[in-house]
């Protein structure tokens, strides 16, 4: 299994939209993505790095293994 790193959120929203997420909307700093199969948006905060526990949950919502996330990432 991958090891899980922080990550800048432009490198995560590539890899949420990569897995056929669409941008639905903006809160202050926080960006919402939204896939049809989904029962909730996937919540990404506009920070300079996105906390490890929030990475965890994106790839837990996206249904997909943290390789198959990283492979996405620059």
């Amino acid at each position: 299994m991958a090891r899980l790193i922080t990550l800048h959120w432009k490198e995560v929203e590539k890899a949420i939209l990569h897995f056929g997420c669409q941008f639905k909307g903006q809160e202050g700093s926080h960006r919402k993505y939204w896939r049809s199969d989904f029962t909730r948006p996937i919540t990404l905060p506009a920070y300079r790095t996105v906390p490890k526990f929030i990475l965890n949950q994106i790839i837990k919502t996206l249904k997909v293994t943290r390789e198959e996330f990283y492979r996405y990432i620059d």
